[in-house]
């Protein structure tokens, strides 16, 4: 998710974050990890759901740093980045 900025993608726009070179592969540890065996469940931003979670408070790319910030019921656009499709959705 490139518009707001996730928390792995955040360094893409200039933000003091670790770099997730890897912030394209965000897919919950892969298909059959997370509906064989976490039954359709995912961590945020696509972390596994067993772990680790690296996007959550107290992972490495959760510094604290808001990349954006809204009143409530405000209407946004988003920007999503497919590098491949894995059958998933949004």
């Amino acid at each position: 998710m490139l518009e707001p900025p996730q928390r792995g993608s955040m360094w893409r726009f200039g933000f003091d974050v670790p770099p997730n070179y890897n912030d394209m592969s965000n897919y919950c540890g892969g298909k059959d990890n997370q509906w064989t065996v976490q039954h359709g469940r995912c961590g945020v931003c696509g972390d596994p759901f067993q772990g680790p979670r690296e996007h959550e408070n107290g992972g490495i790319y959760a510094t604290g740093i808001i990349g954006r910030t809204y009143e409530s019921g405000t209407t946004i656009n988003t920007t999503i980045d497919i590098t491949a499709n894995h059958f998933g959705y949004f």
